[in-house]
């Protein structure tokens, strides 16, 4: 007995429709995904991927306009709509499938043919004869996949900076000018140690009353140096 190939396909609902014509030639295309790269003193190797590319299908079937009566080179078995007008209805399907965006099962039996889909493109047209639709179809394969949700990363605890009003010039307090003797540092807590100041004029823009380095300076003109002791400045 031969075995036909019939065209099925199943909707978002679970409704599985058999079409009357199954496609004269039918190519699934599917990448491996790995890339082509220059080493040098190696020339040109595979890196290989984790995983192949989603295949895709360009698949053209003919839909006959009265299905009332069966054609001989039908490959259909049972088909849904048998009425006249039946081949409208197929192109409605396929163009809900597609206005929809839905996920479509594609099966062609006596094949190992059975994957999911998306329609990437759709269209169709009367053939010469307008006894029937020539319908094109360009369709990506569907892998179900599960969103990773972030977690969002904890936000490090600000650090606060004692705001003092400005001491006169004889005090060291914010606004002062000072002559800075020692080693600038990252910040407060004494980290990051950097450049040393010799016999430099300053001015303390933020203190931390109670830290290894309490004092802020600056140039004259505001630029930012670091954080230095409290033996590391005197009054200008």
């Amino acid at each position: 007995m031969e075995n036909k190939i019939s065209l099925y396909m199943t909707n978002f609902k679970n409704e599985t429709y058999e079409f009357p014509i199954a496609p004269s030639e039918f190519e699934f295309k599917r990448s491996s995904g790995n890339d082509k790269n220059s080493v040098i003193n190696v020339g040109e190797i595979i890196r290989l991927a984790n995983n192949s590319t989603l295949g895709s299908v360009d698949l053209n079937i003919k839909i006959p306009i009265d299905l009332s009566r069966r054609r001989s080179y039908w490959s259909s078995r049972n088909i849904t709509w048998s009425d006249r007008n039946g081949g409208n209805a197929f192109i409605s399907l396929l163009n809900d499938m597609f206005e929809r965006h839905e996920v479509v099962r594609v099966v062609l039996t006596n094949t190992r043919f059975n994957f999911q889909f998306v329609f990437d493109d759709f269209s169709y047209k009367l053939s010469d004869s307008a006894d029937e639709y020539d319908v094109s179809i360009t369709m990506t394969e569907w892998r179900d996949y599960d969103p990773i949700v972030l977690k969002k990363a904890p936000v490090p605890a600000k650090r606060t900076y004692v705001v003092e009003t400005p001491r006169p010039s004889n005090n060291v307090g914010i606004g002062s000018v000072v002559i800075v003797n020692g080693q600038l540092h990252r910040d407060s807590y004494g980290t990051g140690p950097g450049l040393t100041e010799v016999n430099a004029q300053r001015k303390i823009n933020f203190t931390a009353p109670g830290k290894t380095c309490p004092y802020h300076v600056t140039t004259m003109d505001g630029g930012w140096r670091g954080w230095v002791t409290a033996d590391s400045v005197r009054p200008a």
